[in-house]
């Protein structure tokens, strides 16, 4: 057993759960609402920067970029002097399209500057669109290197030359987790910034799980109080609940590793392989090789990103081990879940997202309705706000990749998906619905004639 020392370290800043509030120190941004003519720290990368008063958020400006030419051009702020390395932040803000284009997706990058290098760290996207503000919120890390570099934000959309605007931007420290090794074993440490001495006689509640979802320790303990407890190697989740001198709850999760990365990664690997060998679980080899994919296409394209690889190594040993523990559990699973067949055509896992029915029982069938997604998205981000519903199951197929077309290898894969569902859960082949929007539509158009 190798003792972990788990060091609470907290800031004075606080991320909300509600999207981009945070109580404690201003806003990081320069100029972040647009209320200031001096837009000097907006730096134009390609088009034009300034304030207008036609299209507000909040307040009576906000930054509009006129006159791109590439996709690339958008508007870039230095934070070189507000932020420190090692140490989690949330970029929050709204955004909005030009007139002359309905929708585009706001990209936000971070920047790192070293003399004439520059590199660009994708944060994440957003819809933008011309009838109305959309908000957006990513969290990140600043890299912790000794590398001199000078960081920044960029801002642009991602496929067209649209005007666009900002407004309400917001930069502030997160509730972070940090973990490292160390010759005692394995060190956690929750900060929000750098620890400043604001956050004295403040408390967190402390848990942490294994794969299993048991708890493997919990405490309350003063902000910046070590805790010692015995883990064993593996992965777990710690998560910290705690309370702001206003008032306000906080409240962060964070995977982590004990033991050699990589050596556990291999073991998880092992054990995942054993299962999909088992002819008594083929119900779940579609669903674990595919976790399997998303682990090693992980750790192939991010050797670097070690958060990454933890986070997929973990999803793939909390299935691995449910599963090992409990095989029958297919019959036990409920709500909305993303889960993936077995294809024949070439031994892949092939997502989907299911919505099981509120009343559902094996003993009635159960109407089934299928959704196709448009091109600009996927089985995920076109089923954003599924709920259960009480008389239907609801299925929305990945069909290969975002612009599959529901054709060819698309086309086998949602009847692939369909013959699975029937499979496993009680579906009335009377009652299967298709549905689709953008390409979607196209593609119900094409399975229905």
């Amino acid at each position: 057993m190798k003792k972990i020392i788990l060091l609470f370290a907290f800031s004075i800043l606080f991320l909300s759960v509600s999207l981009g509030y945070c109580a404690g120190p201003k806003n990081l941004f320069s100029n972040p609402d647009f209320e200031s003519d001096d837009l000097s720290v907006w730096v134009a990368r390609g088009g034009e920067v300034s304030r207008t008063d036609t299209s507000v958020f909040d307040g009576k400006y906000s930054l509009q970029i006129t006159k791109r030419t590439e996709n690339e051009d958008g508007v870039f702020q230095d934070i070189t002097d507000k932020v420190a390395q090692g140490y989690a932040y949330t970029v929050s803000g709204q955004t909005m399209t030009g007139k002359e284009t309905g929708w585009d997706k706001l990209a936000v990058y971070l920047i790192l500057n070293e003399d004439a290098e520059e590199k660009q760290i994708f944060l994440g996207s957003s819809d933008a669109r011309n009838t109305g503000w959309a908000g957006f919120s990513y969290k990140f890390t600043i890299p912790d290197t000794t590398e001199s570099y000078k960081f920044g934000l960029l801002f642009r959309p991602s496929f067209s030359t649209t005007d666009f605007y900002l407004d309400g931007l917001s930069l502030r420290p997160s509730v972070q987790v940090r973990s490292s090794s160390t010759k005692d074993g394995n060190k956690l440490s929750v900060n929000i910034g750098p620890l400043t001495n604001d956050q004295k006689g403040l408390k967190a509640e402390l848990k942490v799980q294994d794969v299993l979802d048991k708890d493997v320790f919990t405490d309350t303990l003063n902000l910046a109080e070590d805790a010692l407890i015995d883990l064993k190697s593996g992965f777990y989740r710690a998560s910290v609940k705690t309370v702001d001198s206003d008032g306000e709850s906080f409240a962060v999760e964070k995977t982590f590793c004990v033991g050699n990365l990589d050596g556990v990664v291999d073991l998880v690997i092992k054990e995942n392989e054993k299962l999909i060998a088992s002819s008594s679980m083929s119900a779940y080899h579609g669903w674990l090789k595919y976790l399997q994919y998303l682990l090693d296409d992980t750790r192939e394209r991010f050797p670097d990103n070690i958060e990454a690889i933890t986070n997929a190594a973990y999803r793939l040993d909390k299935w691995v081990a449910k599963i090992t523990e409990d095989p029958n559990l297919i019959n036990k699973i409920s709500g909305v879940i993303e889960w993936a067949y077995l294809s024949q055509i070439d031994d892949s896992g092939q997502p989907f997202k299911l919505a099981i029915p509120t009343d559902y029982t094996p003993d009635k069938s159960f109407a089934l309705e299928v959704d196709l997604h448009g091109k600009g998205g996927n089985h995920l981000e076109y089923s954003g706000g599924l709920r259960s519903q009480p008389d239907r199951f609801q299925l929305h197929v990945l069909g290969r990749a975002r612009g599959g077309g529901f054709t060819f290898l698309s086309e086998a894969d949602v009847l692939d998906a369909i013959e699975y569902v029937k499979k496993y859960w009680s579906i009335d082949p009377r009652k299967i619905h298709l549905v689709g929007r953008s390409m979607g539509g196209r593609g119900t158009y094409y399975f229905c004639t």
